[in-house]
């Protein structure tokens, strides 16, 4: 028999009736009638019998056991729910253990979707696209009836509230998620789109070993169908926050994929629904838990490819598409969480708070994707079928060391040690990534000797604490681990590792990070393996052990070790030992004039060659006293044992880089630098000879005569 909701609201379309027609009928409130029509409440007898008289049928018609011959009216009459039988065995499963394998909270849905969405770029050297958005349904409005009607709500509510009524950790949740919408009179959804990826693609069930996201997605557990063995997943289990995070346990899937691997004449979407609900009774039949809203094809529920239009009221038509996405390149997929909320919070989520949260939680997770151009994120609120609020997640604005670090190492503006405030320093570190055990898997790319690969510490020097974000006070001290395609493994508290030590942020890129040889991918796949299903820490574990050769252990230990003892000779406090006594002493024996520094500028990190005979030297200035402006004649002489050092003229002399600030050469020795300016980078090559003297057989000395500018 069909649910009273059900019949209630084929009763309505045959008389031509609205809901508001029958409120006002009734003398109450549309939101009570809605309620009604979606199965989240149940008329009373007397409520019952006053919609009967109102509608002219008698009482027996809700309840007569013979379905009424009336048709719906509704938006895809080939989709419905419907929900796995029970196995003839008679066992039970309450709810899916999946759902609880990974930490149930925003933070969590960020790194999973996000991670999954980096997975899985169609077009090589694009930036795929990550957006979250929220949208405010007011139960009773005119959206949410349309959105009931699409997805057959009354239905699904149906198993919802049979679920509930079972004792289990599931129902007391479907319980709660039941009763805020009923009483705070609004339905939240969170939909996460991705563009310029690959897309759901695959047959309906998956046959083989061949990658099918669509059914690792939709049908299957423990099924993390990645198409490189570097991937950001492994388990198969991320996906299970989709569904922790709906209170109704419910998630829609609209996916766009290349034309190529679409059926002839489909249309632009693939279209399914998925209910993750536990055992549960309904007049007598049993079902075992999970539901599945499609076209029926047999004894199977499949997917169905439809036009966008027609996924306009379920919010996932996927027209709009974010600034910079090619028309020809939507490819990708959306996923809408039905009653959405954060497990890890108290209540309802404030739209406000929910778009910060998941802002913060993309910058803090993934800046090292979004500073190399691989990942965009966007967050946004949708109300009243507006886009009230749009946001590009920009994670300089909470994690900018970070980002710095990342932007210097890529434009090789590292430095050899730590002096100025956001000077980062890289050194590398090798990691011997062990061979694996022949036929250890048949997904595992298999590495018959170990391989030498090498992972790069990148460390800032930190600002003072008050010019930092209250993300970036808490991660000082820390070393973000990075392997492949972006995001943040770990922030490993490497704070108190030398006494006095300077303050620092640090970031650890390991595996593809790095580059695609050999042995980088070895180090990916092996540091992949070494992550647990929350993805949030490298370490020793069965997979490991299981799949490479004895010693890998070790040689994990032996990574982490080294990254601990270069970071210590690195935020060292500054050796000040010298003839003169402790620098803080000095500095009160000097005598200044005020607003003088003794020394203005400083040579630094000088390196040299002979080349034709000729001395070629590259040199740092660091600039002491900003506050003016400088004319610098950088000098070369050859040294003697005796007598005065011999000069020597420079055959070139150029300024090769500022840092920060502007300089530029007055004339073929002498360069003007501008007051603010905090360090540049000099290229001199020499005479071959001095007073008859060969240059390339004596030792030089370089020095600076520095001069304050007129102008």
């Amino acid at each position: 028999m069909k649910p009273l909701s059900q019949r209630l609201r084929q009763l309505l379309d045959n008389k031509s009736l609205s809901q508001s027609d029958l409120a006002r009928e009734l003398g109450i409130s549309r939101g009570l009638v809605s309620h009604w029509i979606t199965g989240l409440r149940e008329p009373t007898g007397v409520q019952l019998s006053r919609i009967a008289k109102t509608l002219q049928v008698s009482d027996s018609w809700f309840t007569s056991p013979h379905d009424p011959s009336q048709a719906r009216a509704e938006t895809n009459s080939e989709l419905d729910w419907r929900f796995r039988p029970a196995p003839s065995d008679g066992g039970k499963d309450f709810g899916n253990a999946n759902v609880y394998a990974t930490p149930a909270d925003v933070k969590t849905l960020v790194r999973e979707t996000g991670q999954n969405t980096s997975d899985a770029p169609a077009y090589r050297g694009a930036a795929v696209h990550l957006g979250f958005t929220l949208i405010e349904l007011p139960v009773g409005g005119d959206a949410f009836e349309r959105f009931a009607r699409a997805v057959r709500f009354d239905e699904l509510i149906a198993h919802i509230k049979a679920t509930a009524a079972t004792n289990s950790k599931l129902a007391t949740r479907l319980n709660a998620g039941l009763r805020v919408i009923g009483e705070e009179e609004r339905l939240y959804l969170l939909r996460v789109d991705d563009f310029l990826t690959t897309g759901l693609f695959g047959d309906e069930v998956r046959e083989d070993e061949a990658p099918n996201p669509f059914a690792a997605l939709l049908r299957n557990n423990m099924d993390s169908s990645k198409e490189s063995q570097t991937a950001g997943g492994a388990f198969g289990l991320g996906k299970a926050v989709l569904w922790r995070c709906s209170t109704l346990s419910t998630v829609l899937v609209a996916s766009e994929v290349d034309p190529q691997r679409m059926p002839d004449g489909a249309g632009h979407l693939r279209f399914m629904g998925k209910s993750e609900l536990g055992w549960h009774s309904i007049d007598g039949n049993q079902f075992a838990g999970p539901g599945w809203y499609g076209k029926q094809a047999g004894e199977r529920t499949d997917s169905v490819w439809l036009a966008r239009e027609t996924l306009r009221d379920v919010y996932l038509s996927r027209e709009s598409l974010p600034d910079g996405i090619p028309h020809d390149q939507r490819t990708g997929s959306s996923l809408l969480v039905v009653g959405f909320r954060d497990p890890a919070a108290e209540g309802d989520p404030r739209p406000d708070d929910l778009l910060d949260t998941l802002e913060r939680e993309i910058s803090l997770n993934f800046w090292p994707a979004i500073a190399s151009s691989r990942l965009r994120a966007s967050v946004s609120l949708v109300r009243d079928d507006q886009v009230v609020k749009y946001r590009e997640v920009n994670p300089s604005k909470t994690v900018r060391s970070f980002v710095q670090v990342s932007h210097k190492n890529a434009a090789d503006e590292t430095v050899e040690e730590l002096l100025e405030t956001g000077d980062v320093v890289r050194r590398n570190i090798a990691f011997t990534v062990p061979a694996t055990v022949a036929s250890a898997a048949s997904s595992l790319r298999e590495f018959g000797t170990d391989l030498e690969a090498t992972c790069y510490l990148l460390v800032r020097l930190s600002d003072n604490a008050d010019e930092e974000s209250p993300e970036e006070a808490n991660l000082e001290g820390t070393v973000a681990l990075v392997r492949g395609r972006g995001m943040v493994v770990r922030y490993w508290p490497r704070k108190n590792l030398v006494v006095a030590g300077r303050r620092f942020h640090a970031a650890l890129f390991a595996g593809e990070r790095i580059t695609s040889s050999i042995e980088q991918i070895a180090a990916d796949q092996f540091l992949r393996l070494a992550e647990p299903p929350a993805h949030d820490r490298w370490e020793w574990n069965d997979e490991l052990k299981d799949k490479y050769r004895r010693g890998a252990k070790g040689l994990l230990n032996t990574l982490f070790d080294d990254v601990s003892k270069t970071l210590r000779s690195i935020v060292k406090p500054v050796d000040t030992a010298s003839d003169d006594g402790p620098e803080d002493l000095r500095n009160l024996l000097v005598l200044k004039t005020p607003g003088q520094i003794s020394q203005p500028i400083l040579i630094r990190r000088v390196s040299h060659k002979i080349v034709d005979r000729r001395w070629v030297v590259d040199a740092e200035l660091h600039i002491n006293d900003r506050s003016r402006a400088w004319v610098v004649r950088p000098r070369i002489a050859l040294d003697t044992e005796s007598g005065s050092k011999i000069p020597l003229e420079w055959n070139s002399l150029r300024v090769k880089r500022v840092v920060k600030g502007q300089a530029s050469m007055v004339d073929e020795s002498q360069i003007h630098i501008k007051a603010g300016t905090t360090r540049l980078e000099i290229e001199g090559t020499s005479q071959s000879h001095a007073l008859g003297v060969p240059a390339d057989e004596c030792r030089v000395r370089l020095d600076l005569h520095v001069e304050e500018s007129e102008s």
